[in-house]
């Protein structure tokens, strides 16, 4: 089985195929545009230094040589790869921003997609019957505890809240460094080594639309791999998160989407038998026509 993951947000891509590949000897190819991944999420797979046209043209070259196309985010490209690759099945991979709240303004892209996934609970909100959650994987071979003795102190990425970041930390009696990444960008390869600095990771913030996001509806990918290094995760509202879910371990996840695949490619094998068969009976119909003579 040959997948195609279009994008790389969060670098789920490249965890799925990591770990797809190693469990079920598939054949995933990653691609993403270099200037659309400043943090090296791509662990696994190819970046692809162009402009937007040639990274379309090397999509639609390039898809036809996979079983399968999975694609994150990007679902303008759904209409274009249905109407030239029909018979291939489409995922859209939705994983925030993009998709919350504009379910209806992006039917006409979706709707062109066999499956759709979401990654958080409240992304399927006005969600269309075969969107299913299928939430994020930690890349457990870069994210685990490395015995953090550190005295309480948390952290929080800068995302429009930081008087609430602030009186949080203050409820729980915590010193504070609220990190902008904008400014001053992390490398995805010594993220696991930041955290570890830290006990407690703060995880709430607000979308460009303004929404307020926080555990558990939201679980940012950020809080997910602190606590898979063995931090604690406070959100907005609730209690501290503790320990990676099982159902974030990427051999959980990748199972699940493997599923996916497979229920996928067996009915594409059923409409060609089906297509087959039809086309079988109206020749053989044709056969006994009789034709009467003049």
């Amino acid at each position: 089985m040959k997948i195609l993951h279009v994008l790389n947000t969060a670098g789920v891509a490249s965890i799925i195929g990591k770990y797809m590949d190693r469990l079920f000897d598939t054949k995933s190819c990653v691609v993403t545009r270099k200037c659309q991944d400043k943090f090296g999420l791509t662990t696994y797979g190819e970046y692809w230094d162009c402009d937007t046209w040639a990274f379309l043209g090397k999509i639609i070259f390039e898809s036809r040589h996979h079983d399968i196309i999975h694609l994150h985010d990007r679902d303008i490209l759904l209409p274009l790869l249905k109407q030239l690759y029909p018979n291939k099945p489409l995922i859209m991979h939705y994983h925030g921003t993009k998709i919350r709240g504009q379910w209806h303004k992006r039917k006409k892209y979706w709707k062109y997609a066999d499956q759709i996934l979401v990654v958080t609970p409240d992304l399927l909100k006005g969600a269309p019957k075969n969107a299913e959650l299928v939430l994020n994987p930690v890349d457990k071979t870069l994210f685990f505890s490395q015995g953090n003795n550190n005295a309480p102190r948390a952290v929080h990425f800068k995302y429009r809240v930081d008087e609430i970041a602030r009186e949080i930390a203050e409820k729980h009696n915590l010193s504070l460094l609220i990190h902008d990444r904008k400014r001053n960008p992390i490398p995805h390869i010594k993220m696991p080594a930041f955290l570890s600095e830290f006990t407690h990771l703060i995880d709430v913030k607000k979308d460009v639309r303004g929404n307020l996001l926080s555990p558990p509806d939201t679980t940012s990918k950020t809080s997910l791999e602190a606590l898979a290094c063995g931090l604690k995760v406070i959100p907005y509202k609730g209690n501290i998160l503790r320990g990676l879910p099982y159902y974030n371990e990427p051999e959980f996840v990748v199972s699940r989407i493997y599923g996916i695949y497979q229920e996928m490619l067996s009915k594409k094998e059923e409409k060609k038998q089906i297509k087959k068969y039809t086309k079988t009976e109206h020749s053989q119909n044709f056969e006994y026509i009789t034709i009467p003579q003049v």
